[in-house]
């Protein structure tokens, strides 16, 4: 019976030392990406244990499943073989709550993959420990973007292309070479976003050098409003990365098809870009397809003679027009004009 209570007693303490909690967190960013201008990373790792009678005892932290460096009850790291190869290239440091990993000299694909941070507490016989980890991305940015067509052509930046009636639809593909990690891609018609609808999805294609070529088509229709725009892509790989451009001007042809109406003759102004119609007699511009109005006479009709009933024209009598007189004078008797008095 004493045995059992003893049992009991076992039993009960585990039990209520279980519900100490002896909780292990670590936390640490799901992805890291190097700097590329500097080639250096910054890995780090948040920890703590929800039960203050537990002592830090061990902080690892691994590459793959290598050690490369660790602090044993202390602040001051121990490094092996991974952080001196070169020397120096790792730099770690610890507080109470939290470590950090500095990786110098990284190079793609030796130091990519995943690093994990253990931690390790301890009171009594009890080592509770957590372990996270964190993919680093070896940043290998894009030295240049291309674009092109599938007819062959290779345009610089700043080209002029012409989008021809003759091909319904214009294909372009723009494309960055040995990056890391892939790219994603934006297109802007005059610094507008591009409809989806005319955008394919991204491809990446990995070569044996394990870097990446990520590619992205546009297709657009020889539209007269395209004529005069700016066709931009800019490619991005990684966070914060500035990215990589080109562009070109689109020319469309603004007489093919010819807009002008009713045997209207097209014909390109200077720039290139715009049309103007020459339209027949009889038609306005701009484009032929208003009627010029007619005017009405405003001079009084002549007037008409009459005819007789054998339609010979008739002659109306017309009355003399009278004078009146001028005043006479006076004469007297030698026949001289008198003067009165």
């Amino acid at each position: 019976m004493a045995e059992f209570a003893v049992f009991q007693i076992v039993i009960v303490s585990a039990f209520l030392f279980g519900l100490r909690g002896q909780t292990v967190t670590v936390n640490m960013q799901s992805s890291v990406y190097s700097n590329p201008n500097t080639d250096l990373a910054t890995l780090r790792c948040d920890f703590g244990i929800d039960d203050p009678t537990f002592s830090f005892l061990t902080l690892e932290w691994t590459f793959g499943s290598t050690l490369i460096a660790d602090f044993f009850k202390t602040t001051t790291p121990t490094y092996y073989d991974f952080c001196n190869t070169p020397a120096g290239r790792c730099s770690a440091t610890r507080t109470s709550s939290n470590s950090e990993l500095v990786l110098s000299s990284l190079e793609f694909p030796r130091d990519q993959g995943t690093y994990g941070c253990r931690v390790t507490y301890v009171s009594g016989s009890q080592t509770p420990n957590k372990q996270n980890t964190s993919s680093l991305l070896v940043v290998v940015p894009a030295a240049l973007v291309t674009l092109f067509n599938a007819s062959g052509g290779t345009f610089t930046n700043g080209s002029v292309v012409k989008l021809s009636s003759e091909v319904s639809e214009h294909i372009f593909t723009c494309q960055v070479q040995n990056i890391n990690p892939e790219a994603t891609f934006t297109w802007t018609l005059d610094g507008n976003p591009v409809d989806s609808g005319l955008i394919s999805n991204p491809v990446h294609d990995v070569g044996a050098d394990s870097l990446t070529t990520s590619s992205s088509n546009v297709t657009l229709e020889p539209k007269r409003e395209y004529g005069g725009q700016e066709l931009k892509c800019k490619a991005v790989n990684y966070e914060d990365d500035p990215g990589v451009m080109i562009s070109v001007t689109l020319i469309v042809d603004p007489c093919d098809p010819n807009p002008c109406y009713n045997g209207g003759t097209c014909s390109v102004m200077s720039d290139g870009i715009t049309a103007t119609c020459e339209c027949p007699t009889g038609f306005e511009k701009p484009l032929c397809e208003t009627k010029v109005p007619t005017t009405t006479s405003t001079t009084p009709p002549e007037p008409t003679q009459p005819t007789g009933t054998d339609g010979k024209p008739t002659t109306v009598p017309t009355t003399p027009r009278r004078t009146p007189p001028e005043p006479t004078q006076p004469t007297g008797t030698d026949g001289k004009p008198t003067t009165g008095k």
